[in-house]
């Protein structure tokens, strides 16, 4: 047994992927070892030397793998599956703890068949390569006896030292045996083979100078497998029919060759698709009955001193040829064109076969080109009749959660065309050009939408009518692709009168900002055409009484749950009265006039991002798409249009109680300006009558009708006033003695007021 802390000082260790909490210094790691039904393949034993030890072996071809739960119950091997996958590559290796009683056997069991090796055999030992493919199993599958432990996996990496230049290793701990039922034909497991490992090793050519490829001897003897057990590429190919390697970077292919099978991987005819991880391949198992798929190891189980999944993809992507057994060039191009001509993009041929897109990349241009125009005829089909393009226009202030909507319309209108059978794909073209980036998408999302998305108005008009198709020339290719999508999604800044103005004027609001700040008047634009397009214009907002902090994770749950959605519907009247309308953007800033017969008919105000969404998404689907509504099942068309008419009823209710709210009000005003005129009329009759009053009191030569030019003797003027005078008269008459302007004295004449009310 090899000791920690000599393992710790081999080099093969030092890399940082095997540091991963996956191998520590050499040593295994730790884990709950109890087998359950789940993972039942798990060996339970110590190190320490405890009693438990390995459990009984299991037979490659037996029915009883001998594991049986901590409460004594067989395992049920049928409700296994076949062929059975890790969930995903996020997976640990498995632990496999020997005692030190079943090192020592399986020690003496590699002695005794070495000791035991022909003449062939050992003359084969001898033979040198850099790469090693190795698998031992850790018990007899017949007999029991140990074989292999993880301490031998330790010993032999030690001991190749730095001859290693990269290794991958797997403990198969959950390789299915199956039967076949009899009656329906269908496999089932009846139990597990016995637990065994499988290694690859790629060994530098030279160390210090001198040649460091070690014999299958040397290899051997370093992890203590018999000879027959250390297999040569070349060997391996001949065995499985596969593909030998010779010249340039023929150690590297054939290593990662060899690798696939860690997890039981595969580029073969015979693959068959993961269960749990559906891009990637699988092997079968040839040599048991109706050739059932392997068991599908996520690359976690795999042990190496490389990032093993990285490299390997880089291998496989690179390696088409394998894949089709051997394909010569000429061969592989045919293969790659004919996928082409059934709708494969470029992009993914290049990934497929990268010689053979590179080698024939003006054919294969050429053939998508074909497959576009093709698709072109089906692309439009039933526009106008069955479908109609349905442009929504979705505004709303910056961080308010227009994107959250937008995407949460999205996935709400590919869950239901799913219900149907219908894929609509999402394209999210670039700013500008944008038709040339939407290929065949059925839904489309102009995100920050300006008015040069695309190159004109005309342009513009064309893509969003409801009934048309649009042919757009691409510029770096002959073929002109057909533009129609199902829904088109623009969210903007702008209000849509604003975004119709810009869009007509072809300047951005800033600049229609400045020019009408300067007075730079311009006639006000016809937007007629481009508002009757518009199916829904959306406002989004955010309650003036929700704060929110700038920061995206803690305002994103916050925004889908309190945004307002505001929906109208863009009506045109049969008859409709022209209107010239000032335009403001969203700032206040003044951007000029339009002109429309068009107006906003108000839908519904709905809180929560995934209400609105699915209003939008049935409006959309189930409105303007028969041929999918069609495909649905009656059931679940009537719940989705029951949602939809109970956003409708409800604003059309708070229609009504504002109109209704606005009368009572009305009318409160109505009998308040009454009371007004007649509490201004009585005022008047009461002002007419005290001038007649006075009129009649005043004994002036004529009726000043300004109180103070009333005489000191008129009635009208009050004791008080009277007084007044009088001590202004005299305040002035000492001041003139005081210059000795007056000598003699002056009379004050005092008279009381002839009529009592105007007495002071």
């Amino acid at each position: 047994m090899v000791a920690a802390e000599n393992a710790a000082e081999n080099p093969v260790f030092e890399a940082e992927h095997l540091s991963q909490k996956k191998r520590v210094n050499g040593d295994t790691v730790s884990a709950d070892l109890s087998p359950t039904p789940t993972d039942p393949c798990v060996y339970k034993g110590s190190r320490a030397g405890d009693s438990l030890g390995s459990p009984a072996p299991v037979s490659e071809m037996g029915t009883d793998s001998g594991l049986k739960l901590e409460t004594g119950t067989e395992l049920d091997y049928a409700s296994f599956d076949v062929p059975g996958a890790d969930p995903s590559d996020d997976v640990e290796p498995f632990v496999v703890v020997s005692t030190p009683e079943h090192v020592e056997a399986a020690t003496a069991f590699f002695e005794a068949a070495k000791a035991a090796e022909s003449d062939a055999q050992k003359k084969r030992a001898r033979a040198q390569s850099q790469v090693f493919s190795l698998m031992q199993y850790l018990n007899n599958p017949t007999t029991g006896e140990p074989m292999t432990s993880q301490e031998h996996i330790d010993a032999g990496l030690e001991a190749m030292g730095a001859r290693i230049y990269r290794v991958a290793y797997i403990w198969h701990l959950r390789d299915r045996v199956v039967e076949v039922d009899e009656g329906t034909g269908e496999p089932f497991c009846c139990g597990l083979k016995g637990a065994h490992w499988h290694m690859v090793i790629w060994c530098h050519r030279e160390v210090d100078g001198r040649d460091a490829r070690p014999t299958i001897r040397a290899v051997s003897d370093a992890f203590m497998v018999p000879s027959a057990k250390v297999v040569l590429p070349n060997e391996k190919a001949a065995q499985e029919g596969g593909e030998t390697h010779k010249g340039r970077n023929a150690a590297e292919k054939a290593f990662f060759d060899l690798a696939e099978y860690l997890p039981h991987e595969s580029r073969g005819k015979a693959a068959i698709r993961g269960v749990a991880q559906s891009e990637r391949f699988y092997l079968v198992d040839n040599k048991q009955e109706t050739k059932p798929g392997k068991y599908q190891y996520g690359r976690g189980r795999v042990v190496a001193n490389f990032d093993f999944s990285k490299e390997l993809d880089a291998h496989m992507a690179g390696r088409a040829s394998a894949a089709d057994n051997g394909m010569g060039l000429k061969a592989r191009k045919m293969k790659l064109r004919r996928a082409v001509m059934e709708g494969m993009t470029l992009a993914e041929a290049r990934e497929k076969d990268r010689d053979a897109y590179a080698d024939d990349l003006p054919r294969l241009r050429d053939l998508r080109s074909d497959y576009e125009q093709m698709q072109s005829a089906g692309l439009t089909s039933g526009l106008g009749e069955t479908w109609y393009k349905t442009p929504v226009l979705i505004c709303g202030e910056k961080g308010v959660g227009k994107g959250v909507l937008v995407d949460q319309v999205v996935s709400e209108m590919q869950g239901i065309a799913a219900l149907a059978g219908v894929d609509l794909p999402l394209a999210e073209p670039p700013a500008t050009n944008a038709q040339e980036a939407i290929g065949t998408a059925k839904i489309v999302h102009h995100d920050d939408a300006r008015y040069d998305m695309l190159p004109s108005y005309n342009q513009g008009l064309n893509y969003l009518d409801n009934n048309r198709a649009l042919e757009v020339s691409k510029r770096h290719s002959r073929s002109k692709q057909v533009v129609a999508p199902r829904a088109i999604l623009m969210s903007t800044t702008e209000t849509p009168q604003s975004f119709g103005l810009s869009l007509k004027a072809r300047r951005s609001s800033d600049v229609l900002a400045y020019n009408a700040e300067n007075d730079r008047r311009f006639p006000p634009s016809d937007i007629d055409e481009y508002l009757r397009r518009l199916c829904l214009t959306v406002e989004v907002s955010i309650p003036s009484d929700i704060a929110l902090t700038g920061d995206d994770l803690t305002d994103y749950p916050v925004i889908r749950r309190e945004m307002l959605v505001t929906i109208q519907r863009v009506i045109a009247p049969p008859n409709g009265e022209r209107r010239v309308e000032p335009v403001v953007s969203r700032s206040g800033a003044h951007l000029g006039q339009i002109t429309t017969t068009h107006r906003m008919e108000p839908v519904g105000v709905i809180k929560g991002v995934e209400a609105a969404a699915r209003y939008l998404a049935i409006t959309i689907l189930l409105e303007r798409n028969s041929d999918i509504a069609e495909r649905i099942s009656p059931v679940e068309v009537q719940s989705y249009l029951a949602q939809k008419a109970a956003v409708e009823v409800a604003e059309r209710e708070r229609i009504e109680r504002e109109k209704a709210e606005r009368r009572e009000v009305e009318m409160q005003a109505a009998v308040e300006r009454g009371y007004e005129i007649e509490r201004a009329a009585l005022a008047a009759e009461r002002e007419q009558m005290r001038a007649q009053v006075m009129r009649d009191l005043c004994t002036c030569a004529s009726y000043p009708g300004v109180w103070d030019q009333h005489g000191d003797e008129c009635p009208l003027v009050t004791d008080q006033e009277r007084q007044s005078r009088i001590a202004k008269r005299e305040e002035k008459v000492a001041d003139i003695r005081k210059n000795g302007l007056l000598l003699g004295p002056v009379p004050v004449t005092s008279m009381p007021s002839k009529h009592p009310r105007l007495s002071a």
